[in-house]
C-alpha cells in the first residue's frame, strides 16, 4: 500500500488572507509562549554563523 505523500503546501490566496485575518489580535496563553520559545532556542542554537570566525580566536 502506497503511503500519500503531500506533494504541495500551497493554499489559495484568498484562503490564507482569511486564515490570517481570522488569527490577527488573539492572544496566546503562557503554554503557548513557553513552547514558542522553546523551539526559537532549539532552532537558534543549532544555527552556524559564518564570515564571524564562528567563535574562534587567533
Amino acid at each position: 500500500m502506497e503511503k500519500y505523500l503531500r506533494e504541495r503546501k500551497r493554499m489559495p490566496e484568498e484562503q490564507r488572507r482569511k486564515i490570517s485575518e481570522a488569527l490577527k489580535g488573539r492572544k496566546k496563553d503562557a503554554e503557548t509562549r513557553k513552547a514558542i520559545s522553546r523551539g526559537l532556542k532549539r532552532y537558534w542554537s543549532n544555527v552556524v554563523w559564518e564570515g564571524e570566525d564562528n567563535g574562534k580566536e587567533d
